[in-house]
């Protein structure tokens, strides 16, 4: 049985991974919306929807009608969550994240809707991922280095984590890979603020607290997942 030191350390890092696949991406297809549907998704999605409109244009989407009202319909379920009172404890953190931002908050504001019920704590996480990013690749190549730690963050959780749930191998796969990918942030500022929000995540119904061995601020999924799967293959 992992210590409850080490328990918290996997639920941490798979509460990092849930929020690394909270991204806006809508498949367009052929159907059609009604004129009355797309008013009511823009009604919706408020003063969210002109931003919706630029984001389905920016991923090229075949159908952007589809695509927008696809995206009300995803944020309206999501939302059904309430949000955890304790996130407004990080709501001065989703502030500062948006000023260092600047327009670019308006798209991780319209992915943080879909996101559940902390919307603060996942724009201060979004902002830190993108930030940790450019730490790792330049900031010319931090959006190719973001998205290539998002598609591996789906690998670790639909490929090695989702499949095995109840299997020992699981447990393994965590307990063994556990220091797997762990980096250290080299800004003092940007780690500050990561340890500023994620405190506050010890006060949610279901609390995420830090441990006191945790000794890194950032997870790069590549080596994660690698990892993860070595274990598995060899155990076969």
């Amino acid at each position: 049985m992992p210590s409850g030191k080490s328990s918290m350390k996997i639920y941490k890092i798979l509460f990092t991974l849930l929020f690394l696949i909270v991204t806006f991406s809508v498949k367009a297809e052929e159907a059609r919306y009604s004129q009355e549907q797309l008013i009511n998704a823009c009604n919706y999605l408020g003063g969210f929807c002109e931003i919706a409109k630029n984001k389905c244009r920016s991923e090229k989407s075949r159908n952007l009608e589809k695509c927008l009202v696809d995206f009300a319909i995803e944020v309206m379920n999501r939302q059904r969550i309430p949000q955890d009172p304790a996130d407004l404890r990080n709501q001065k953190y989703a502030q500062i994240a948006c000023e260092k931002l600047g327009d670019e908050c308006d798209f991780i504001k319209l992915e943080c809707l879909a996101g559940g019920g902390l919307f603060n704590a996942c724009i201060a996480m979004s902002y830190f991922s993108i930030e940790v990013s450019k730490e790792l690749c330049g900031v010319m190549g931090y959006k190719a280095c973001l998205d290539r730690d998002r598609d591996f963050g789906v690998k670790v959780i639909h490929e090695l984590t989702i499949p095995n749930i109840g299997k020992p191998i699981r447990q393994t796969m965590l307990n063994e890979c556990n220091d797997a990918g762990n980096y250290k942030v080299k800004s003092m500022e940007l780690k500050k603020f990561y340890y500023g929000y994620m405190k506050n995540l010890q006060y949610l119904k279901e609390p995420i607290r830090l441990s006191d061995e945790d000794d890194y601020e950032h997870k790069i999924q590549e080596e994660y997942y690698n990892c993860m799967k070595a274990v598995l293959e060899k155990a076969s």
